[in-house]
Formats: structure tokens, C-alpha cells, sequence
């Protein structure tokens, strides 16, 4: 029986990363949320056609110069948002991913914090599955 699941054990860990872009897309159905995009080393997830050579390197720097900011207040970034009359961004670093949430600058921001938290507790728990990580079944 062992040997059945060898092959799909192989796949196992892909398969469940590939979730990554079921999880943003339920997130995009939310009234008021635009575009959700998560970077994670090499994958690239988003909700929309975004040019990475572009977007990624503008959101390292943006997220370095946030954290240089805050470090003059002893003190890091959790979340950074940027705000205007009809948009609102929300970006937040975890372990293995950045998630960048774009949403209607009429959505609450409460709420907003709240479905980027929510989002990035599942990708968190997708990511910590390593592609040669063996699943026992």
C-alpha cells in the first residue's frame, strides 16, 4: 500500500502550495477587496496580471525603508499601509511571504486588518509544508 502513495507523496507538497492562489482568490470575493498578491522566495501569487521585475523590487525597498523608519523608534513594522481617497494598501511581512492586500479605501480598516491577519495565518500554514518535506500517511 506503501508504494501507492510514493508518487502522490512526491506531488503532496506542490499541490498544497498551489492552494496559495485558492486562498487569495476567496479572499478577492470579500466586498471592498481589489487584489491580493503574495510573493514567497521564487513563487509569486496575485489575483491580477502585476509586472514582478517592477513590483517586487519596489516592495523590498518599501518595506526596508519602513523598517528603517520604525528601527529610529526601536521598533519594527507589523503591517504598512498606504492610503488615498479611493484605495487602501495593506502590506505585511511573515515568516516565509509578504502579502500585499489592496482594497477600497470605504472598507473599514478594521476590517481590512482583519481579512489580511486571516490570510496570511493561511499562508503561513501552506508554506510550512518544504517541497521535500516527507508527509507520512
Amino acid at each position: 500500500m506503501e508504494e501507492q502513495f510514493q508518487s502522490f507523496q512526491r506531488v503532496l507538497p506542490e499541490i498544497i502550495k498551489g492552494s496559495i492562489q485558492t486562498i487569495i482568490q476567496n479572499l478577492v470575493a470579500e466586498k471592498g477587496v481589489d487584489r491580493v498578491t503574495v510573493s514567497s522566495g521564487t513563487s509569486f501569487y496575485s489575483t491580477d496580471e502585476i509586472d514582478q521585475v517592477s513590483f517586487l523590487p519596489n516592495l523590498d525597498e518599501l518595506l526596508e525603508n519602513a523598517s528603517d523608519l520604525m528601527s529610529f523608534h526601536d521598533d519594527f513594522p507589523f503591517i504598512v499601509s498606504l492610503d488615498n481617497l479611493s484605495k487602501r494598501v495593506l502590506i505585511q511581512k511573515i515568516e516565509k511571504a509578504t502579502v500585499v492586500l489592496m482594497c477600497s479605501a470605504k472598507l473599514d480598516l478594521v476590517k481590512c486588518k482583519s481579512l489580511l491577519s486571516s490570510t496570511c495565518i493561511m499562508v503561513e500554514r501552506v508554506l510550512m509544508i518544504q517541497p521535500d518535506q516527507e508527509i507520512v500517511f
